[in-house]
């Protein structure tokens, strides 16, 4: 049976005074969009929870233990990078695979990486005040985090483009590979490979790459070199090249869809998007 019409106000929001909030919040009890209301802001919300309950147990942890030397603070900010990594690694396309895809992925990403990527500049940049890091690995860890970020994005964008159950556990499956291959080749075989293998395997994980940033013998603070920014930046270069594969094959606008106009609309009088278009 199909469901009765919404009143005129149904979709008004919520009005408090001369202020209404979250327009659209109520909606058919059917409708399959309703637990992406009001984002990125429910994403922004869960983040800086998790952010929160990261520092907990990682950096404020080391004060509550005894008189901190600047080793314990580095043992805590690289825990604390470790939690990051594994949020923009895993847990945000986790989620974002877990729902409905957005009507447009690309403002959809965007908005998302600004929301992860705000509030982790925050975290990073105190850490050379904790650890006596230098200068150019402070900025190497925001520009890692930033960069394994965009990768997630890129492989999101080219989730987005299939809807089936098996090929959002395939993407996902894809993230966690991206994640733990090389930690787990290094430890299943750590005597089979060369030297300088190994540090380029520590850079190719956002799970160790923390670790290959800021590590340096006793005594003497990490050094930045020509070839560790390169690596760096390779994950955000691979995110930007998926994400413009995922923008160029996009599937077809489905019929009745006009770039230049407002397209076709569902019974909830949003647009639908099935093509490809940026914002």
């Amino acid at each position: 049976m199909p469901d009765e019409p919404l009143p005129s106000t149904a979709h008004a929001g919520v009005r408090l005074g001369p202020v209404t909030w979250v327009p659209e919040v109520r909606t058919r009890a059917n409708d399959p969009w309703a637990h992406r209301k009001g984002e990125p802001r429910p994403l922004a919300l869960i983040w800086s929870l998790y952010l929160m309950a990261s520092a907990l147990v990682t950096l404020l942890r080391v004060r509550s233990l005894t008189m901190p030397t600047t080793e314990q603070f580095a043992f805590g900010c690289r825990s604390m990078l470790l939690m990051v990594m594994i949020g923009v690694a895993l847990l945000w396309p986790m989620i974002r695979l877990s729902q409905q895809y957005p009507h447009r992925p690309d403002r959809s990403l965007f908005a998302d990486l600004l929301v992860l990527l705000v509030p982790v500049q925050a975290v990073v940049w105190p850490m050379g005040l904790l650890t006596h890091w230098p200068l150019d690995i402070v900025l190497a860890l925001a520009g890692a985090t930033a960069s394994w970020a965009i990768l997630s994005a890129g492989v999101l964008a080219c989730a987005f483009n299939a809807g089936s159950a098996s090929a959002r556990w395939g993407w996902m499956l894809v993230c966690v590979l991206i994640a733990i291959t090389s930690p787990t080749t290094l430890t299943l075989w750590p005597g089979n490979i060369p030297t300088i293998t190994r540090g380029v395997m520590l850079h190719a994980s956002p799970l160790t790459a923390p670790w290959a940033l800021t590590s340096a013998p006793s005594g003497l603070a990490p050094m930045m070199q020509p070839w560790e920014w390169a690596l760096v930046t390779i994950p955000a270069a691979s995110g930007a090249i998926l994400w413009w594969l995922a923008r160029r094959f996009a599937p077809a606008p489905e019929a009745g869809y006009s770039v230049s106009g407002p397209g076709p609309k569902d019974e909830a009088g949003r647009g639908i998007f099935r093509g490809r278009w940026l914002f």
